[in-house]
């Protein structure tokens, strides 16, 4: 069953247009599409973003979060905010690891919110209009 929802999500993840995720009120697509190709899910962080939807919603917005701060006019940070999102992924991997199977999803879920606060709250993303806005509470999440 796992390996048929796993399958049918990397084929939407896949169908679905990337900037469907920023049209239309609410989250859009996002619901559908992770912020990685979900066919090449090889490991368990991934395979869990791209099998719960409250995870899935939320990896999509931080990926839009990420890709605003990483090409917002004047930034030149391609490289440390790549370099600090890798960081972060291993980090997060790392401490969800140690959760119960059962539990490891809603602590990707904690930690890629907190994350997306942060992105927001320390590159000064404006979220109005954004596909993250509608995370409650991650404009006003302070920076780690």
């Amino acid at each position: 069953m796992k390996i048929v929802a796993l399958v049918g999500l990397a084929i939407i993840c896949g169908a679905v247009p990337l900037a469907a995720c920023a049209e239309g009120p609410g989250l859009g697509e996002c619901r559908y599409r992770a912020s990685f190709n979900c066919a090449k899910a090889d490991d368990a962080a991934s395979r869990a973003i791209c099998t719960t939807p409250n995870l899935l919603s939320a990896d999509c917005a931080m990926g839009y979060a990420y890709r605003d701060a990483r090409d917002w006019p004047g930034a030149n940070r391609t490289d440390s905010l790549r370099k600090e999102q890798r960081h972060w992924v291993r980090m997060r991997d790392v401490a969800c690891a140690r959760h119960p199977v059962s539990e490891r999803a809603a602590c990707l879920t904690a930690e890629t919110e907190r994350r997306l606060g942060w992105l927001i709250s320390h590159y000064k993303l404006p979220v109005a209009g954004k596909v993250y806005e509608n995370f409650g509470g991650a404009a006003e999440s302070k920076p780690e």
